[in-house]
């Protein structure tokens, strides 16, 4: 080989060693290149990014929770399943929400929870005592127990009362409706577990506070969500029941979960480690 040639390689081999000293001991000046594995490209990340939060996946067995005042909730299972338990007619000054069901749980026959004809599609009713027993209805394992709905202040029943518990995507369920005495050994056992607790705390022609408190302690549900309770829609003189905030007199602040929606997402990973309030707006009476 030609030792002109041969010098010349050697040469710009030197020269390409000083440039990358150079652009090593000036950093600042180096220029942008591609495939510089230092250098933001195309969808690397950025200065400032890694304080940027990142939308946290919702979990794919998530279930939806919607509570549309008093004791009526849609209960939304992973697949699309639909529970509505109670519906109201219109006496009770909530906006007749748009229900939409494949399965309906009424648990007693009174006007403010029995309003079925409301609930769109071609849904399973059970009703009251109708409801009592164990079934599988869309896949979903129901439990009705019967019980008594008692007005403590007349001191006179005011009929039956069906409680209802069920399980989505391993989440324990159960709806009290309009509870009025305390639950037997031989009640509870028959309802099994809850991870969510749906509760009327507005007492008068439902349970009274001790009596919601030993039910709370008795099923020791990872949430709670409180029901049938009094709020501003509702005339004094046809509903005397107590509000929300009587309810929550003495529970920890930092226990009260204000979710400032009506709906609320819930699944088997991300039920909280402590006991919560769940407190649900409601979509108030449209004015006429």
């Amino acid at each position: 080989m030609n030792s002109t040639v041969v010098w010349g390689r050697r040469c710009a081999a030197a020269l390409m060693a000083i440039m990358a000293l150079l652009l090593v001991g000036f950093p600042a000046d180096r220029a942008c290149v591609a495939g510089d594995p230092e250098t933001p490209g195309d969808g690397e990340q950025k200065p400032g990014d890694a304080e940027k939060p990142k939308d946290e996946e919702k979990p794919k067995d998530a279930i939806k929770v919607t509570w549309h005042g008093h004791a009526c909730f849609t209960i939304e299972a992973p697949d699309g399943t639909k529970i509505v338990t109670d519906p109201f007619g219109a006496s009770v000054g909530y906006r007749l929400p748009d229900l939409q069901a494949d399965i309906v749980l009424v648990t007693h026959d009174h006007a403010d929870h029995n309003s079925a004809s409301t609930v769109r599609g071609e849904p399973v009713l059970l009703k009251g005592k109708e409801g009592i027993g164990k079934r599988s209805i869309k896949g979903i394992n129901i439990v009705g127990v019967d019980s008594l709905h008692y007005d403590k202040d007349a001191d006179k029943e005011r009929g039956y009362n069906t409680i209802y518990s069920f399980e989505i995507a391993g989440v324990r369920f159960c709806h009290l409706g309009d509870l009025g005495r305390k639950l037997t050994t031989k009640q509870k056992s028959e309802i099994g577990k809850a991870d969510v607790l749906m509760i009327p705390v507005g007492g008068k022609v439902t349970l009274d506070s001790a009596a919601v408190e030993s039910m709370i302690s008795l099923f020791s549900p990872r949430i709670v969500l409180p029901m049938h309770y009094k709020t501003k829609v509702m005339k004094d003189e046809d509903w005397p029941l107590t509000t929300l905030d009587d309810f929550l007199k003495g529970k920890k602040p930092d226990l009260v979960i204000r979710k400032e929606s009506n709906t609320a997402e819930v699944s088997k990973s991300t039920l909280p480690k402590r006991q919560e309030i769940w407190v649900l707006e409601y979509e108030e009476k449209r004015p006429k």
